[in-house]
């Protein structure tokens, strides 16, 4: 971080009153040899001490095998890649025997486009509040794994903060291309070109899933 801010900053000596010495380490540095490694994809986002692990595809499918839920949103009624990518996840998640959670506005799209039955339809903050205090009952199910994904990222990335800093047992999953450190798991930012091999790797690990139906 101190590498990234002094790149950006010390032109205005931002930060030469707390690092005099960043100019000589400047020099000591091969820039060359630097390796970004996943860093939030807005960065203003900071997760505290836990950070999210990186998500592979074999691991998506270990942890949806096991008892887990997907609450999906309204990026799942979007045109192009990314909504097909959500709608045909969904699909597959749902034909697995996970329960689908939805924003109000996605079940819609969900239960009369696409025929996809919606355990319960809230939005994103309640829904994260039952999950974050395991309240088993009124959800009407149990999980030990809650993937998240088709909201904006911000709004996303506080839910997996509330079930991070609320609960001792749940994992939480970011399914977006766009590394999300609050999460237990998340996927790396993936490049624009890569996308589409992304989501065909997504849609082949779901059908790998091991189903109870």
């Amino acid at each position: 971080m101190i590498t990234l801010l002094y790149k950006i900053s010390t032109k205005d000596n931002l930060l030469l009153e707390y690092f005099p010495n960043l100019h000589s380490v400047r020099k000591n540095v091969n820039w060359r040899n630097i390796k970004v490694s996943n860093t939030p994809w807005q960065l203003g986002n900071v997760p505290g001490p836990t950070v999210a692990r990186t998500l592979e595809t074999k691991t998506f499918t270990r942890l949806m095998s096991e008892p887990s839920v997907f609450i999906v949103g309204t990026k799942v009624g979007k045109e192009g890649e990314e909504g097909d990518f959500l709608r045909k996840l969904t699909k597959i998640l749902s034909s697995k025997g996970i329960p689908i959670f939805a924003s109000p506005s996605s079940e819609k799209i969900l239960v009369d486009d696409l025929g996809i039955p919606v355990k319960m339809a809230l939005n994103l903050p309640v829904l994260t509040r039952k999950f974050a205090m395991e309240d088993w009952e009124n959800i009407g199910c149990q999980a030990e794994t809650v993937a998240i994904g088709g909201f904006v990222y911000y709004f996303q990335s506080q839910a997996f903060a509330a079930i991070k800093n609320n609960s001792d047992t749940l994992k939480t999953i970011s399914i977006d291309p766009y590394f999300s450190p609050n999460a237990t798991y998340s996927s790396p930012s993936i490049a624009h070109r890569k996308l589409s091999e992304w989501y065909g790797e997504m849609l082949t690990a779901a059908e790998n899933i091991k189903s109870d139906m």
